[in-house]
């Protein structure tokens, strides 16, 4: 998202730290939806959607199959899916099983976090071995461990830890566009089992 965020990761020695980070706005887009299969998993049809695949989404206010809606508006914590995109109409609910809900009627809208262009971009993760100013351990960039996906809208550093010698370490994921200006995208701890 575009304001900061903060989140602690947990990586088993000798695995590669490489989490998926989508990157959209704060803003929501509705879809109307036109159909949602009663199967595992379901699958909704909301024309010219726009979702990028793995994108989280919600439904709300589908008729009908009430039980698949969020249940709050905005979305949060498990009114989110992730959503494989199927067709330029179509997404598929992972993890969502609506094979025993009620038949579909009618209405509803596919909503989700507008996605943000990556072109232009760079980005940087520096890891510190203390918040802030301590002593940096790794640092990774968009030129060597950072892959920007414009497509997906995706941002996914990939840092080997078989043979480093750190085991907590804090971080810091900026992104700095074609004017400068520099976006605090994620920061937390890593910490290495």
């Amino acid at each position: 998202m575009s304001c900061q965020n903060t989140k602690d990761f947990c990586v088993n020695a000798g695995e590669t730290f490489k989490p998926i980070l989508r990157w959209g706005s704060d803003v929501l887009i509705s879809k109307a939806i036109t159909g949602i299969t009663q199967a595992a998993p379901a699958v909704v049809t909301a024309v010219g959607h726009s979702v990028p695949d793995g994108w989280q989404v919600a439904v709300v206010s589908a008729k009908g199959m009430t039980q698949i809606n969020a249940e709050r508006f905005p979305p949060a914590g498990a009114d989110w899916h992730r959503a494989t995109l199927l067709t330029v109409d179509t997404v598929q609910l992972d993890g969502v099983n609506a094979a025993d809900y009620s038949a579909y009627l009618s209405g509803g809208f596919l909503v989700y976090n507008t996605p943000t262009s990556l072109s232009g971009m760079t980005a940087t993760m520096t890891i510190r071995d203390a918040p802030v100013i301590g002593a940096v351990l790794n640092t990774l960039t968009s030129t060597a461990g950072i892959v920007l996906d414009n497509t997906a809208k995706t941002i996914t550093p990939t840092l080997a830890t078989a043979g480093l010698v750190w085991t907590v370490g804090y971080y810091d994921l900026e992104l700095t566009d074609l004017n400068s200006i520099v976006i605090q995208v994620l920061s937390g701890v890593i910490t290495i089992n």
